[in-house]
C-alpha cells in the first residue's frame, strides 16, 4: 500500500510540474502578443520605411517630461497634454529628435511590429510610398510592475491607459481646393458677364516630406476656360503659407501670374522651402477677367486648379473646378436635342407694325403670320442695370447690335443675374423709331453649381430652356405649363415720300393747292361780278 501511494504521490507532482511548465508557456506567449506596438493601415508595398521617434521621456523618478522643450502643451497644473498640433509641428522636427527606432519587422500582410520603445511616448512617421502620405501617430510604454514593457497609450490629463498597443496610420493625401466669386458685391459667380472680374483662391496642402527628401515635384497649377489673368491696378495675386506671408511663395506666384495669360503654374518653391513647410497650407488669391466670346445660348466655362506632388518614385495629381456660365439671346443653339431647331434661338424678332410671331410646337422653329415682316437694319444698345445705365459692350468690343436679315439680334456675353434694358437707336428703313426701352432678364436655375434650366424674359415675353450638362444639350420648352413665346419688337412704317422731301412736305402741297384753288376761285367769281355790273 505505501508503495501504491509513493507512485501515486509521484504521478501528481509529475502532473504539477507539467502543469506549471504549461502555464508558463502560455503566460509567456501571452506576454509576447501584449508586449510590443502593432503598426496598421499602411500600404502593402516596396520602400516603406517605418519610424519612431521619442517626444516624452519617462524619468526614473516616476515622472513624464518633454524631449524637446515646450512642445507638448500642458494642463493647469502642469500634466502633459499632447495635441494633434503638437504632433504635426513635432512631425516637422525629426531632426532634432535623437532617439529614433527603425522598425523593420513586417509580416506578409503588411502589418510592422516591434518590442523596441523603452518607457515614453514615441511618435510615429512613415515615409517612402510612392502611392500615399501618412500622418503620423503616436503610441506610449510603460514599465509594468514586474519591470516588463506595455504598450498601449496615456492620457497624461487623467493618467488613464490603454492597453491597446495597435496603432493605425491615416493616409494623408494632399488636397487642392478652388473657389471663386465675383468682385462686384451679391454678383453669383454662377452667372457671369463678359468683363467681369472673378476673384479666385486655391487652397493647397504641402505634404508632409521627411527631411531627407531631395527632388520633391511639387507644383499648382492653373487653366482657364473663357477668362484671361489679371495682374495689374488692384487686381494683384497674394499667397501666403499656414495664414502668413512668405517671401518666396509671394515671388514664386507674382512671376507665375502675369496679366492676360490664360494659366500659370507655380513650381520654383525648392526642396528646401518645401520641407521648412511640410505640412502646411498655401493660400493663392488671383483675379482673371471674363473673355467668353462662344456666341452660344450658353457658355459653360470649367477652370481647374491641379495640384502635382511626388510621393518616392511616382507624381500624384489632385484637381478642383470652378465652372461658371455666360448667356446670349438669339444666338447658336449650343447641342440641341431637337433636330428642327434653327441655328439661331429667336427670342427677339423684329417686325413691321401688323406682324406676329411665335415658336412651332415641335421643331422650335419661329413662325410668322403672312402680314409679318422680318426687318434687318435696326440698331440697338444694350444699357446694364437702368434703361440709362452703363453700355454693355461684347468682347468683340461691339456697343450697337443690328438685326439680320430673319429680324433676329446677336448679343453674346450676358449674366444671368443683371437686368438688362434694350434700346433702339436706328429703326429700319422705312420704319419709326421706338425709344421706349425693353427690360431683358435671363432666369437661370441650378442644383449647386450645376444649371438645369434657364428663361429668357423679353418684354414680358418668356421662352424656357431645359440644360442638360452631362450630355451639353439644350430643349426648348413649349407646352401649356410652359408656353414660350418670342419677343416680336414691332415699327410702324413710314408712308411713301418723295426722294426729296418728308412727312411735311405733303401737308404744305395740299395746304399750298387748296389755297390756290380758293383764290382762283375768289379771282373768276370777282371778274363775272366786275362784268354783269
Amino acid at each position: 500500500m505505501k508503495n501504491l501511494f509513493k507512485k501515486i504521490g509521484a504521478l501528481l507532482m509529475a502532473a504539477v510540474m507539467v502543469l506549471s511548465m504549461c502555464t508558463a508557456v502560455f503566460a509567456t506567449n501571452d506576454s509576447m502578443v501584449a508586449d510590443q506596438a502593432t503598426i496598421k493601415g499602411i500600404n502593402k508595398e516596396d520602400g516603406i520605411t517605418v519610424k519612431a521617434y521619442k517626444i516624452i521621456t519617462y524619468n526614473e523618478n516616476g515622472t513624464y517630461s518633454e524631449v524637446l522643450k515646450n512642445t507638448i502643451d500642458k494642463t493647469e497644473d502642469g500634466t502633459l497634454n499632447p495635441t494633434s498640433a503638437n504632433i504635426e509641428a513635432l512631425a516637422k522636427r525629426t531632426d532634432d529628435l535623437t532617439d529614433v527606432v527603425n522598425i523593420t519587422d513586417r509580416n506578409d500582410e503588411g502589418v510592422y511590429t516591434t518590442s523596441a520603445l523603452t518607457p515614453g511616448t514615441w511618435m510615429i512617421i512613415v515615409t517612402g510610398s510612392n502611392t500615399a502620405l501618412y500622418n503620423p501617430a503616436i503610441i506610449s510604454v510603460k514599465m509594468d510592475t514586474d519591470g516588463k514593457y506595455k504598450y498601449g497609450t496615456l492620457d497624461f490629463s487623467t493618467d488613464t491607459w490603454n492597453d491597446n498597443g495597435t496603432v493605425y496610420m491615416k493616409k494623408s493625401e494632399p488636397e487642392i481646393k478652388k473657389t471663386a466669386e465675383t468682385v462686384v458685391a451679391g454678383n453669383d459667380i454662377k452667372g457671369t458677364q463678359y468683363g467681369d472680374i472673378i476673384k479666385f483662391t486655391i487652397t493647397a496642402d504641402v505634404p508632409s516630406y521627411e527631411s531627407s527628401k531631395d527632388n520633391i515635384q511639387y507644383s499648382i497649377e492653373d487653366t482657364l476656360d473663357g477668362l484671361s489673368l489679371v495682374n495689374k491696378d488692384t487686381y494683384v495675386p497674394s499667397a501666403t503659407i499656414d495664414g502668413k506671408k512668405d517671401a518666396i511663395l509671394t515671388a514664386a506666384v507674382e512671376k507665375a501670374i502675369v496679366d492676360g495669360n490664360t494659366s500659370f503654374t507655380v513650381n520654383d518653391l525648392g526642396d528646401e522651402w518645401i520641407i521648412a513647410h511640410r505640412g502646411g497650407k498655401i493660400v493663392i488669391t488671383y483675379y482673371a477677367k471674363v473673355t467668353s466670346d462662344a456666341q452660344l445660348n450658353i457658355d459653360l466655362n470649367t477652370n481647374t486648379a491641379k495640384l502635382t506632388y511626388s510621393t518616392n518614385d511616382k507624381v500624384q495629381n489632385k484637381t478642383s473646378k470652378t465652372k461658371h456660365y455666360t448667356f446670349g439671346i438669339d444666338t447658336s443653339v449650343v447641342g440641341t436635342t431637337e433636330t428642327g431647331t434653327p441655328n439661331k434661338t429667336g427670342e427677339f424678332v423684329k417686325i413691321n407694325q401688323n406682324g406676329e410671331v411665335g415658336y412651332d410646337e415641335k421643331t422650335g422653329e419661329v413662325t410668322k403670320t403672312t402680314e409679318t415682316e422680318l426687318l434687318s437694319g435696326a440698331e440697338f444698345q444694350l444699357h446694364i442695370g437702368k434703361p440709362d445705365g452703363e453700355l454693355f459692350t461684347d468682347a468683340r468690343g461691339n456697343s450697337t447690335f443690328t438685326t439680320d436679315a430673319s429680324g433676329k439680334l446677336e448679343i453674346n456675353g450676358l449674366d444671368s443675374d443683371v437686368v438688362y434694358y434694350l434700346v433702339e437707336t436706328k429703326a429700319p428703313t422705312g420704319y419709326k423709331l421706338v425709344s421706349t426701352p425693353i427690360e431683358v432678364k435671363i432666369n437661370a436655375s441650378f442644383e449647386g453649381d450645376t444649371l438645369t434650366g434657364y428663361d429668357v424674359v423679353i418684354g414680358g415675353k418668356t421662352t424656357h430652356y431645359e440644360y442638360n450638362e452631362n450630355a451639353g444639350t439644350v430643349k426648348l420648352v413649349n407646352d401649356k405649363d410652359h408656353p414660350s413665346n418670342p419677343y416680336g419688337f414691332k415699327n410702324t412704317k413710314i408712308s411713301e415720300l418723295p426722294s426729296t422731301g418728308g412727312m411735311g412736305t405733303y401737308l404744305f402741297t395740299i395746304i399750298g393747292v387748296v389755297v390756290m384753288a380758293v383764290a382762283a376761285g375768289a379771282f373768276f367769281i370777282s371778274r363775272r361780278r366786275t362784268s354783269e355790273e
